[in-house]
């Protein structure tokens, strides 16, 4: 994701997607979580497994597991944009002897240490938490789309491209969807650093409005009936965002 991309995330997602958040999700019981979570002190906890079960100690339900960690990693990580253009960020050496579930954790730990990190750190660091806590959930990766489509991206993206990682959590049997990256907060461009908002829209977005800007590389991760290709979902960004503010109904358009 670059640095255009993420500096409209709020402007352009707080507008279109309130009313959908809003007819999916509980918000008073979500509230109850946040404030429970907002009382723990678990700066100095940054064993990944104790962090899971501190964080969700207190609610018996994966419903609000699964919120309580949402909220936690949105309110404690910060996106690590200075890494992101540098391209500082912990990366897997496949020369090494360390292996590939051993790269993640040491990645998921550095995050919680440092509070800090990019998407990949995000979507990690919630698939194990979430494990930890006996949760199904998957990291997605895939494109992710936040500027006006454009002729000239429909041209350069491919079915695989992918520039973006989030998460798909099970609850009670359903699969939902969610981005703790895009749901942390924005990039000031003027300051060249990351500010802390939480954007709640991107919590179990329903799947019609979750297609709006991310596209998996795999189409079962849209969790739609009908899967949209690269060129449909390009389209169907542009559609629904000269369109939406007129209509708080979201249409699938394809080609």
């Amino acid at each position: 994701m670059n640095s255009k991309q993420f500096i409209y995330i709020l402007i352009l997602t707080t507008f279109f997607y309130v009313n959908a958040l809003s007819q999916s999700t509980d918000l008073t019981k979500l509230s109850k979580v946040d404030s429970i979570v907002d009382t723990m002190n678990l700066k100095t906890e940054f064993e990944p497994s104790e962090l899971a079960y501190s964080i969700t100690e207190p609610f018996t339900s994966d419903t609000d597991k699964v919120r309580a960690i949402y909220y936690w990693i949105t309110q404690n990580i910060s996106y690590d944009y200075k890494a992101f253009l540098n391209g500082s960020y912990l990366k897997y050496d496949p020369y090494s002897k360390e292996t590939v579930d051993d790269y993640y954790y040491k990645r998921i730990y550095h995050t919680i240490q440092i509070k800090k990190g990019v998407c990949e750190d995000y979507a990690l660091l919630f698939q194990f938490l979430c494990k930890c806590s006996k949760i199904p959930c998957e990291m997605v990766v895939g494109y992710g789309l936040i500027t006006r489509p454009t002729n000239l991206l429909k041209l350069s993206l491919t079915e695989d491209c992918s520039n973006h990682a989030w998460n798909a959590v099970q609850i009670n049997k359903k699969w939902y969807l969610l981005d703790c990256t895009f749901a942390s907060g924005y990039i000031d461009l003027n300051k060249v650093k990351f500010v802390k908002h939480r954007n709640d829209v991107y919590y179990l977005t329903p799947p019609r409005i979750f297609i709006l800007d991310h596209h998996p590389s795999d189409s079962k991760w849209q969790l739609l009936d009908k899967p949209l290709d690269i060129n449909s979902f390009i389209n169907n960004a542009k559609y629904n965002r000269e369109t939406e503010t007129k209509s708080d109904t979201t249409t699938i358009k394809t080609n």
